[in-house]
């Protein structure tokens, strides 16, 4: 078994808490800057931290066992026993019934009703797969690779400016591959995972800072930032949405190797699929029982508290399920 890569547990701490952020702040983030930054690279730092470690594992069977295992199984669960359930529920609250019409967007987009979370866990099981298609087909020879996926890339942004789009998050996982890459170019062509923090890191950091405000500001004149990967719809240039995506990742990237370990941080960042999957829920109790309680949900203050306690709820669910459910969330494999 690999030796864990502490910084990386701290990253990836980092990445689920950002997608904490959004989904508590919601539509309040557009009264923040920081926020309205940090919008460009929560989605990409994921597909870079896993392009970090993909492998081929030695043959496609093997392969598809091992994402299955990492990445259908833990969606299965939550779509058996959150999404479903939740479904019917809101159903019965209010006495109709439209189950079916949950399981697709406006335009007729399949999406199973996903919470907004899962639906990542398919759509990288997809990128996966095809990063995988793309390795076998031109023998492992890296520039053919690379120039697949930055066309891909442009054709998934294309896909969104035509309003086209295919069922699931297949067009997504097309724009979404460049930043694949850049993780899997980062481990392969690079020592930046084993290597102390250097002077010359420090420097990408910077320049990566710099590309980061000088997307915002600059290149969006600090405008509205849409980037919903969710639906492959992007409201920002395609320059930007690279650009921004990419040096957003590295500072992040290199500020957790520069620091290597946080508290709760790190240990959500170990564990960040069951924080991806259960923060949801999560919410839904804390808004509604704020609600019960007549409390006004709709200051920086209260929002920054309901924040503070996903994440310090998410330690004992962390316990809890490692311990008692590890085959639904990816600590043990189900299929061998």
């Amino acid at each position: 078994m690999e030796q864990r890569i502490a910084y990386i547990d701290l990253a990836k701490g980092i990445c689920i808490s950002l997608v904490v952020l959004w989904h508590v702040f919601g539509d309040l983030s557009v009264n923040f800057d920081i926020i309205q930054i940090m919008f460009f690279f929560r989605m990409p730092l994921y597909f870079i931290l896993s392009g970090l470690f993909f492998k081929t594992y030695g043959g496609m069977s093997f392969f598809i066992k091992k994402k299955t295992n990492k990445l259908i199984i833990p969606f299965l669960f939550t779509f058996v026993f959150i999404t479903v359930p939740s479904i019917l529920f809101m159903d019965k609250e209010n006495g109709i019934n439209t189950s079916i019409d949950c399981f697709y967007e406006e335009k007729g987009r399949l999406t199973l009703g996903l919470v907004p979370s899962s639906w990542f866990l398919v759509c990288l099981f997809i990128v996966n797969f095809y990063f995988y298609c793309l390795f076998q087909l031109s023998k492992s020879h890296i520039r053919m690779i690379s120039l697949f996926c930055v066309l891909l890339g442009i054709l998934g942004y294309i896909m969104n400016v035509l309003d086209l789009y295919f069922p699931l998050w297949f067009d997504t996982s097309l724009t979404v591959m460049p930043f694949f890459l850049c993780g899997y170019l980062t481990r392969n062509y690079s020592n930046i995972l084993y290597k102390n923090f250097t002077k010359e890191q420090f420097v990408i950091f910077t320049l990566s800072l710099f590309g980061l405000l000088f997307t915002y500001y600059i290149l969006e004149h600090r405008q509205l930032v849409s980037i919903y990967f969710f639906h492959n719809n992007y409201g920002v240039k395609i320059i930007s949405l690279y650009l921004g995506g990419i040096s957003g990742s590295y500072c992040i990237l290199l500020f957790s190797k520069f620091f290597r370990h946080i508290p709760i941080l790190s240990y959500i960042g170990r564990y960040s699929i069951v924080v991806l999957l259960t923060h949801q829920p999560i919410l839904f109790f804390i808004r509604n029982t704020f609600y019960q309680l007549g409390v006004s949900q709709a200051g920086i203050f209260i929002n920054s508290l309901i924040f503070l306690m996903i994440l310090l709820l998410s330690v004992p669910i962390i316990w809890f399920c490692v311990k008692y459910l590890p085959y639904c969330f990816a600590q043990k494999d189900i299929w061998k």
